[in-house]
């Protein structure tokens, strides 16, 4: 890795102001959880490299830093898996979405919406990275963004579980993933979306993903 980590956020003050209150754990999840501040995007292997770590201790401090120090609603959950869907997905496989979801916290969140629609996520190459069939992603983003989603959709007189609307459906999620992933401002699916009366959607998508 040619980088090192950034170390911007880390500041003496805090240690001194938990001097001699803090075990050594402590102070781990302590410099970690700013050290996921300044690189929110490098990967476990990349810190286990920098940091001389095995890859299963940097997974625990991860799970520390979001059990003692992160408040997680909605709002931040939507934010993460639209940084997931921009930055760790690929959508190259004719019908599964991978998504790379090292967050044990968000990956179980993710995990329990498939779970309450029954819909199994494959795994089995990587407890990290998830495999959708792209009906059931459909299914994952809706659940994701329910309120904002829901009603933009009704408004158009469309179902979100209705098997006749799985045109529109199939429509949206490429029009997400030409926009998002190939940044196709214009893309032919959002197009057609468009001429289904989908403005709204188009509209949000463009909103939710940009």
């Amino acid at each position: 890795m040619k980088n090192k980590l950034k170390t911007g956020s880390i500041s003496i003050e805090e240690f001194i102001d938990n001097f001699g209150l803090l075990n050594k754990t402590d102070y781990e999840v302590l410099v970690f959880k700013e050290l996921l501040k300044d690189n929110p995007n490098t990967t476990n292997y990349e810190f286990s490299r920098q940091l001389k770590l095995p890859v299963s201790k940097i997974k625990r401090l991860r799970e520390e830093v979001v059990l003692r120090y992160e408040e997680r609603n909605e709002q931040f959950y939507q934010v993460q898996f639209v940084s997931l869907l921009k930055t760790k997905s690929d959508f190259n496989g004719k019908d599964e979405v991978r998504i790379q979801v090292e967050d044990a916290d968000m990956r179980n969140y993710l995990l329990a919406i498939l779970s309450e629609k029954n819909i199994i996520s494959d795994t089995s190459f990587s407890r990290d990275i998830l495999r959708i069939k792209k009906n059931d992603f459909f299914t994952l983003l809706t659940d994701v963004f329910e309120e904002d989603f829901k009603e933009d959709a009704s408004k158009l007189g469309f179902s979100t579980t209705s098997d006749k609307d799985n045109e529109w459906k199939k429509l949206l999620v490429d029009a997400i993933i030409e926009i998002v992933i190939k940044k196709i401002t214009n893309s032919d699916s959002a197009v057609q979306l468009a001429k289904l009366g989908c403005n709204k959607l188009v509209d949000w998508i463009h909103k939710t993903f940009e």
